[in-house]
């Protein structure tokens, strides 16, 4: 399962650093209050060693991390936690002229599944709708540079609520350099303050990302 690389045990890490950082702080505290130094010292050389050792697990899962390039129909699965919602591209087209609008360049009309993984669900959860968190959607080029979706807003279409085993397919919209080479598609979670230093999220501070070939 090709995944966004957000999983529960980085979730867990995340809470165990701030949770231990509250304990110490408190710890710290109350040695204060009670002249014991010699806490104080343990306690801030504790957290400063959970502090380094959560950034080199951040920083070295990062650096090891790989750019993914998607296929036709391979599918991509966003963490929300207790399940997955997957992605896919099933089709791509390119077109000048799309319902009365002319293209700067070339409209790509990318055409994707989205999917709630049924297989990804605890036995306990139901068949309550997923409610799929803000996504960010564009396309890269071969040089890096990135191409909005056309128009703002449209990927609330990849948002649509959905029940276990259930899919659907949307368009997305993009005008592309009539001269653009190895177009690729990004379709990931929005990334918030915490995703930045979330562990194998590749939201998180130099990790690399998985995207979709449109060519």
């Amino acid at each position: 399962m090709i995944t966004d690389g957000l999983t529960p045990l980085g979730v867990l890490l995340l809470l165990g650093l701030v949770g231990g950082a509250l304990a110490l702080g408190v710890g710290i505290v109350a040695a204060l209050l009670m002249d014991r130094g010699v806490w104080v010292r343990r306690f801030v050389l504790t957290g400063v060693a959970g502090v380094a050792l959560y950034l080199v697990l951040l920083v070295g899962l990062s650096l090891t991390s790989r750019t993914r390039i998607l296929a036709l129909t391979q599918g991509k699965h966003i963490c929300e936690l207790d399940c997955h919602s997957e992605y896919s591209v099933v089709r791509v087209r390119t077109d000048k002229h799309l319902g009365g609008r002319t293209a700067a360049g070339t409209f790509y009309v990318v055409t994707v599944k989205v999917l709630f993984d049924s297989t990804t669900t605890s036995a306990h959860r139901g068949r309550a709708p997923l409610e799929i968190g803000p996504r960010t959607v564009y396309v890269l080029d071969a040089q890096g540079r990135e191409y909005p979706l056309q128009p703002d807003g449209a990927s609330d279409s990849l948002r649509h609520p959905i029940v276990p085993g259930q899919s659907y397919t949307t368009d997305l919209v993009f005008d592309l350099p009539a001269t653009i080479s190895g177009p690729l598609l990004f379709v990931g979670a929005t990334a918030g303050a915490p995703d930045r230093i979330l562990i194998g999220s590749e939201n998180s501070v130099l990790h690399k990302k998985t995207l979709f070939a449109l060519s």
